[in-house]
């Protein structure tokens, strides 16, 4: 494996894949397989490590970095990423999902 992977896949990193809309989260790193979970949805799913770091090489997984601005009353939705000023917290992990999203538009 390169470092840049090793690096990249550990426990606890959010990243997404490219083309898709999800929010995915590491949950376990073995020496053949990376253990991936859908954030909000809890669906988890094995990737071999050949297939993970190929994946991540190529540009599809790309980590999810935050920034924290001073004084930022707001969340950011964890399906479509968007911010909503004076939003809080309404999912049981902490995160917020906004009303388009939770209606399906």
């Amino acid at each position: 494996m390169e470092d840049d992977f090793i690096e990249f896949a550990k426990v606890g990193r959010k990243f997404n894949i490219s083309g898709l809309p999800e929010v995915y989260k590491i949950i376990e790193v073995d020496t053949d397989k990376v253990v991936v979970t859908i954030e909000g949805i809890g669906s988890d799913f094995n990737v071999e490590i050949g297939d993970a770091e190929d994946s991540f090489k190529v540009g599809m997984w790309r980590s999810i970095v935050t920034l924290v601005a001073a004084h930022r009353d707001g969340m950011d939705c964890c399906k479509c990423n968007n911010f909503f000023q004076f939003a809080a917290p309404n999912q049981d992990d902490g995160t917020m999902i906004c009303w388009s999203c939770r209606s399906g538009f």
